[in-house]
């Protein structure tokens, strides 16, 4: 019984040997089909070779007979009396009776030939023409470059197609010159004609082109292709024969229908090829069978194969798709917990950015204010160092958040153009006056000579972000100012061509007369808060800094695709190589976002431009303080509030509010969904008051969005108090509106069909009511929408479905039900349908209010 189980359970376990020993009985029968397949593919290949060139051979032969029929009958006629004569009735009959002999002859042309100013000057002249009766202008010679070989050659001279013919020449000579030359239009279907009668197997076809590889004649479909350019194939075979490749040659090729196989014979004295074109289908065909059954054998042997190695293969493949679905998982919660990272990394960035920014924008701008003040010697030179400290502080924590926000992946790169002449010559004009350095390294002195050194082909604008080139050269050359004490801090920029079909690069070099910099310390220059403090023969100024300015220069100079490197130390000096993508530019350039507008220095109210009612929304005391003293020292009206809902309460309640000074991050409702409100017409005749942001958030992400909530500029805190009386003072120099006088009406309005059919079944008093009572809501639903949470967004949704039709309310619900498609879990862009959600919302409230005017 033990054996017998053993038997059974043997018997029923996969026995690779099986399907084994089959392929291996099969191997020796599938080499002998294969053998004998490659034997008469290639006996094949021979005769089918051999047909060709004898189809060729007969074909090319009557076409070449033809020819020499038609240069026979023009010669003929050549020797005439009549010719001798210059009798030109007697040649126009003789003319005319050999026309009529040539039915395949369009016309037949007789020109003259003389020679004006001797041998080598000629004139051709059209003198008989059949295709025109006598006295009537003939038109000029079709080919006349063929007319003149035939004249200098004494020789007849086969044409190629050309307006429908193909022209046969033959010269007449008396006394070894030329005198006139006789010129037969011959209509291609004659060599058509002559294809077709060639015997050829099924399939076959013949093809026959001029000089000028156009299609002449061919044996099947004729009409066609007659006067068309032959296909790339025969182009390419036809060149290759010029070249001196074997005529006989039989190749593969791509013909109209599909590949062919194909030889070219060039007829003799002509220029014109001839085709034998077999379609490989055809070809192919005779052996077709015997391929057949080699695939059948190789599918068995397949099968059998496939039997062997299925059990495996399957096994294998379950544990391979278990290990990729758990590195699936691994990936996909790897990726989960960097996006994640990613965003508290930008939460904390933006947080830290505002904290620091808010506080360090009232030290500035106090110190500011009290530098105004009436201050004794000693008390100045105490605020000045305050201010050189403040501005040193402001400087590092740029850099630190600067280099954090790269770090974290948050930096996007604008692509626009930038006029590096004008970039260039501001960084070393700002390094000169000591812009760049700041006030604790101080201006360039003398001793320094700050250049810009810019090649000659250089390109006036590339294709880059201006802000980040320009802190890029900035740092650069700020280093160099801060650690030479005497001679020269050069930029030198310029293309460098790299070879091989790849795009030029763009090199920026800085280099200084200063101490150089120890290998030591070169080995961890582009690290984070490394400095070269302690460094012997640096000036007193080199003191100090964060170490971060290197650092950023080869973060930056990565993130747009280069690398920077610093010099070997060789001479004096150090030289700092910044290698980059260079992307010329056409289109006109603009102006980089944050960079210094023309605009004078504050000192009182504008010369030009009228004093401002301007209504501040801040909430942090400190800069509430700051930010007024600095608007009534210019001269303007402040009006203050703490968040958003003041600040709309406030527009409706103080007329005549010139602009809005908008800080961003605020209790209740913040600065971005405030204007919004305002651009909304949330508040009657507020919609178009300029807004401009006062943010502590600098990053060019939060400028954008300022500006697509609809204000019209941003300023960085601490505000600089240049930059604030530049932006008002814009806004006070713009003309007041004039305001329409009362005696015109209002324009009409365009009348809404779902409003104008509420009003004819509820009447205007009920219709009124009804459209006030849709805009409260709507306006009372846009906070909601734009950030609420995903209860009260679903509430919104299911209470859209339900708004009663005042006006057109298609597009609302549909954004309404897009949303929903999209919402968390569904799989959509939930943040793209709650912006055109927004955006339905604000077309609602539009028609709303014009129904509000017209009425």
């Amino acid at each position: 019984m033990a054996d017998a189980g053993i038997g059974m359970a043997g018997a029923g376990r996969w026995r690779p040997s099986v399907p084994l020993a089959a392929i291996v009985s099969l191997l020796p029968l599938a080499a002998f089909a294969i053998a004998v397949v490659l034997m008469l593919r290639a006996e094949r290949a021979d005769r089918l070779a051999a047909d060709i060139t004898a189809a060729a051979a007969n074909a090319a032969a009557s076409i070449r007979h033809e020819v020499q029929h038609q240069i026979d009958g023009l010669t003929a006629l050549a020797v005439s009396e009549a010719l001798d004569r210059r009798d030109l009735p007697a040649i126009r009959l003789e003319m005319q009776r050999l026309y009529d002999r040539h039915p395949e002859w369009a016309s037949l042309i007789l020109t003259e030939v003389t020679y004006p100013a001797g041998p080598t000057t000629m004139d051709l002249r059209p003198t008989i023409d059949l295709r025109r009766v006598d006295g009537e202008a003939l038109p000029p010679d079709p080919d006349p470059a063929d007319a003149v070989a035939a004249v200098t050659g004494g020789r007849p001279v086969v044409g190629n197609f050309i307006d429908g013919h193909i022209p046969i020449r033959v010269p007449a000579l008396r006394g070894g010159e030329v005198v006139f030359l006789l010129t037969a239009l011959v209509r291609p279907g004659l060599f058509s004609d002559l294809l077709v009668l060639q015997s050829l197997p099924e399939g076959w076809f013949l093809a026959l082109a001029d000089a000028d590889d156009i299609t002449i004649g061919r044996s099947v479909r004729a009409q066609e292709t007659i006067g068309s350019r032959a296909p790339e194939g025969f182009r390419q075979a036809v060149t290759e024969v010029r070249g001196g490749a074997d005529p006989g040659q039989v190749t593969a090729g791509q013909g109209r229908d599909g590949p062919v196989m194909a030889q070219i014979t060039p007829i003799v004295g002509t220029g014109w090829n001839l085709a034998v074109v077999v379609p490989a289908r055809i070809a192919a065909a005779p052996y077709a069978r015997v391929m057949i059954m080699l695939y059948l054998l190789g599918g068995v042997a397949l099968v059998a194969a496939i039997l062997l190695a299925a059990r495996g293969i399957g096994r294998d493949r379950r544990k391979r798709a278990r290990a990729a679905a758990a590195e699936a998982e691994l990936l996909r919660r790897a990726a989960e917990e960097a996006a994640a990272e990613r965003d508290e990394r930008a939460m904390r960035l933006a947080v830290m950015s505002h904290e620091l920014r808010t506080p360090l924008a009232g030290v500035l701008g106090f110190g500011e204010l009290l530098a105004r003040t009436a201050l004794s010697a000693d008390q100045r030179r105490l605020l000045d160092r305050q201010a050189e400290a403040g501005a040193a502080l402001r400087r590092i924590v740029d850099d630190v958040l600067d280099a954090a926000r790269i770090e974290a992946g948050g930096m996007t790169l604008r692509s626009e153009p930038v006029d590096l002449v004008a970039l260039a010559t501001s960084v070393v004009e700002a390094a000169r006056s000591g812009l760049v350095t700041g006030p604790a390294a101080g201006p360039a002195r003398p001793a320094i000579a700050v250049i810009a050194d810019l090649a000659p082909d250089l390109p006036a604008r590339v294709t880059g972000d201006p802000d980040r080139l320009r802190q890029l050269m900035a740092n650069l050359v700020g280093n160099a100012v801060k650690y030479t004490a005497q001679g020269t801090v050069r930029l030198h920029i310029a293309p460098r061509e790299v070879g091989g079909g790849r795009p030029p690069r763009l090199q920026i070099h800085v280099c200084d007369t200063g101490p150089g910099i120890p290998a030591l310390l070169r080995d961890r220059l582009f690290r984070p808060f490394v400095t070269g403090a302690g460094l012997a023969g640096q000036p007193a100024r080199a003191q100090g800094g964060a170490g971060l300015g290197l650092y950023i220069c080869k973060l930056l100079a990565e993130a747009m695709g280069g690398r920077i490197t610093v010099g070997d130390g060789a001479t004096a000096g150090t030289c700092f190589d910044v290698d980059l993508p260079l992307v010329p530019a056409a289109a006109p350039v603009a102006p980089a976002v944050g960079q210094a507008a023309d605009a004078p220095t504050p000192s009182g109210p504008p010369p030009s431009g009228r004093l401002l009612k301007i209504l501040l929304v801040e909430d942090t005391p400190a800069n509430q303080i700051l930010i007024r003293a600095m608007l009534e020292a210019l001269g303007h009206r402040v009006v203050q509030a703490a968040d958003g809902i003041e600040a709309l309460a406030r527009l409706a309640a103080v007329p005549d509010i010139d602009l809005v000074l908008m800080d961003m991050q605020m209790p209740r409702m913040d600065g971005l969904a405030a204007t919004r409100e305002i651009r909304r017409g949330a508040v009657p005749g507020a919609d178009t008051v300029p807004v401009i942001a006062l943010t502590a958030n600098a990053f060019p992400e939060d400028v954008d969005a300022c500006l697509a909530a609809g204000m019209q500029r941003h300023l960085a805190k601490p505000i600089d108090p240049v930059a604030l009386a530049a932006a008002v003072q814009q806004v006070a120099a713009s003309p007041v509106p004039s305001p329409v006088p009362s005696s015109l009406p209002p324009p009409a309005p365009t009348p809404d069909p779902v409003f104008a059919a509420l009003v004819a079944n509820l009447g205007p008093d009920a219709a009124l009511a009804a459209r006030d009572s849709l805009q409260t809501f709507l306006l009372d639903l846009a906070p909601r929408l734009a950030g609420g949470s995903a209860e009260e967004l679903r509430r919104s949704l299911h209470a859209i479905r339900g708004l009663p039709d005042v006006v057109d309310l298609t597009a609302l619900r549909a954004a309404a039900r897009r949303l929903e498609a999209a919402a968390p879990g569904a799989g959509g862009d939930e943040p793209a349908a709650r912006a055109a959600l927004l955006t339905a919302l604000d077309g609602s409230l539009a028609a709303l209010r014009r129904i509000r005017r017209g009425l």
